[in-house]
């Protein structure tokens, strides 16, 4: 298993000040950086794009988790490669073929990753597993993230999906990162953890206090971290 990582989501960051942002969050010790792609279309709000990875890319050196919620992600893979997203994560309902877009992804030299909503079920992409480098729960209903706006409780039956996929993991004997995207804070990173979750999305836990505090991503990884020790084979 990984260590825990966390992943500031920079659909809330402070956007006039997106460079100081990037690195202030390199400092405190941020493991990536996620960046929502929407379209209006495959979800109904309109967020960020390749232009903000490309102007962003040469300040950190941290990889860019590029999250597209997007129609026919296959189009723009090799786009937000070239503009410097280091992890790609797609939605299977967004694509005819989801496994023609992890062969693209893993082609331009991409780490790919899966996103389920909700209610998306895990055999939806049980057989392509080991093809994967990170599967992104959704702890809420996606796409309705704004900034300034604290994001709704996280759907509580998703911990039983990240249990039943840290089972499968181990039972196979696969390294994936199991992240959770959504309504992630201090109280919620130790039930995640506690799930098999090693990796967190968090947006307003870590924005919402101005100016950023440095020690905020220290304090989650320790809550998250004590939790997920006690996971071990004991529990498969």
């Amino acid at each position: 298993m990984g260590l825990i990582k966390i992943s500031p989501s920079m659909m809330c960051a402070d956007l006039t000040r997106l460079g100081e942002e990037i690195r202030i969050l390199t400092k405190a010790g941020a493991d990536r950086m996620h960046f929502d792609i929407m379209d209006g279309s495959f979800v109904s709000s309109i967020g960020l794009s390749y232009l903000e990875i490309k102007a962003l890319r040469s300040l950190t050196s941290i990889p860019f988790e590029v999250h597209m919620m997007i129609v026919n992600p296959i189009k723009y893979v090799e786009v937000f490669i070239k503009a410097g997203g280091n992890i790609i994560c797609v939605h299977p309902e967004s694509c005819t073929n989801i496994y023609e877009v992890i062969q693209e992804i893993k082609e331009k030299g991409g780490k790919a990753g899966i996103a389920l909503n909700p209610a998306t079920p895990i055999c939806a992409i049980e057989n392509i597993l080991t093809d994967l480098d990170v599967v992104l729960l959704m702890m809420v209903n996606p796409g309705r993230k704004t900034p300034g706006v604290k994001s709704a409780d996280y759907i509580p039956a998703v911990l039983d999906k990240a249990l039943c996929l840290r089972r499968i993991i181990q039972k196979k004997g696969i390294n994936i990162d199991i992240e959770a995207d959504g309504s992630v804070n201090e109280k919620s990173i130790v039930n995640m953890a506690n799930a098999g979750v090693n990796t967190f999305v968090i947006g307003s836990a870590i924005f919402d206090e101005r100016p950023i505090k440095r020690d905020k991503i220290w304090s989650l990884r320790n809550r998250a971290e004590k939790a997920f020790s006690k996971w071990d084979s004991t529990r498969i």
